[in-house]
């Protein structure tokens, strides 16, 4: 009987593990910016050698560190200037979200 009950609580976990990864969108990706933001039917950016489409109303962050600390404060899209290093969640080439690093 315990042995039936572990395998059940091992099963169960294994399955939760599963499922929350099933829900994640994307990957994150670190690059440097080659072309700011443009307008064309939605946003756009170019990192490194590919360009993407910036998602509506993502989170944009921007990293900075005061007195040994890491904080993060949220920016629009303008503030995201040519050569800035980003890290950014994609899916193939849309863009989810987007953390500048200083």
């Amino acid at each position: 009987m315990k042995y039936l009950i572990k395998i059940f609580v091992l099963g169960g976990i294994f399955s939760l593990l599963l499922t929350c990864n099933a829900y994640a969108i994307g990957k994150w990706n670190k690059g440097s910016i080659t072309r700011t933001v443009w307008n064309e039917k939605y946003q756009h950016i170019a990192i490194g050698e590919t360009t993407y489409t910036v998602m509506p109303d993502i989170p944009i962050l921007s990293q900075y560190k005061k007195d040994g600390a890491v904080y993060k404060k949220g920016i629009n899209v303008y503030q995201l200037h040519l050569g800035d290093t980003v890290l950014f969640k994609v899916q193939g080439t849309r863009i989810y979200e987007i953390e500048r690093l200083r």
